[in-house]
């Protein structure tokens, strides 16, 4: 090789060196990483699978993703991926991250379309995050009920109709989580009532009335969580101690104002007593 062609890759290799992206030419905090390639998602992932073995790659400064990008990073053998920052998340780019086998976090998703849907039904990770949705519509709600990992975090939704929920109660998977939730009417008690899953979470509701409680006492899973609840009528109590599998904070806490008062109405209806007694016995001795 001559003295000039040496020169020039000497010279090539400096000039290109530095356009050539590292893991450690990425931040050292990875939130605030904006933007991946594919090779360097390859590299990080590398990186981050010998060096942080159990850990979590959090990447919530990236707002959006394409499928070659998600497929690298969905090698991480961690515990948990963040993307929470991804606003949007189209079929291929879903279908790409499902190789991922930890917890899954998609809280910045504030729609998703059943196509998508259906692609995040084939991952099989241990959790998979969507607290960004605050609504999900009975046409998507029965491609996402296929998921068949750990469990889906919907605490985001903050309404939910009786046709929709008749859809997540074929849910797959082992848990499912509506804590946002802080009203339920009884036609979408009764089909939540339906889910044969490992669990489904609802402690964000407060209160019940007796026949919504009688719906959802009726659950055939394995565990409802109702420990948010605060008050509830005699009649709802009764219904839901009935069921073994329903988790709820003790009966008598759930009836200290129903409690309350009715001991208020019988000290009142003892002192009527007492003062009408007392009013006729000084007009006798009058």
């Amino acid at each position: 090789m001559s003295t000039l062609t040496r020169l020039l890759l000497v010279f090539t290799s400096l000039l290109l060196g530095p356009l050539v992206a590292t893991a450690d030419d990425l931040p050292e905090d990875t939130d605030k990483i904006t933007s991946l390639t594919v090779e360097e998602a390859k590299r990080l992932v590398a990186q981050h699978n010998a060096e942080f073995k159990g850990k979590y790659l959090s990447l919530s400064g990236l707002t959006t993703l394409d499928a070659a990008t998600a497929k690298a990073l969905a090698g991480f053998k961690g515990e948990g991926l963040y993307l929470n920052r991804l606003t949007t998340l189209d079929a291929a780019t879903a279908k790409a991250l499902a190789e991922f086998m930890g917890y899954l976090g998609l809280d910045g998703l504030t729609t998703l379309d059943a196509a998508t849907a259906k692609a995040l039904a084939e991952f099989k990770c241990k959790a998979l995050s969507l607290k960004g949705l605050t609504t999900l519509d009975a046409a998507t709600a029965p491609a996402l009920a296929e998921f068949k990992g750990g469990g889906v975090n919907l605490n985001g939704l903050t309404t939910l109709d009786s046709d929709t929920a008749k859809a997540l109660a074929e849910f797959k998977g082992q848990v499912l989580r509506l804590n946002g939730l802080t009203a339920l009417d009884t036609d979408t008690a009764k089909a939540l009532a339906e889910f044969k899953g490992g669990g489904v979470y609802l402690d964000g509701l407060t209160s019940l009335d007796a026949a919504t409680a009688k719906a959802l006492a009726e659950f055939k899973g394995q565990r409802l969580n109702l420990l948010g609840l605060q008050r509830a009528s005699f009649g709802a109590v009764r219904a839901l101690r009935q069921n073994p599998r329903i988790y709820m904070l003790n009966h008598w806490y759930l009836l200290r104002y129903q409690i309350a008062a009715l001991v208020g109405t019988v000290v009142f209806v003892v002192m009527a007593g007492v003062v009408v007694w007392y009013s006729r016995r000084q007009r006798t001795a009058g």
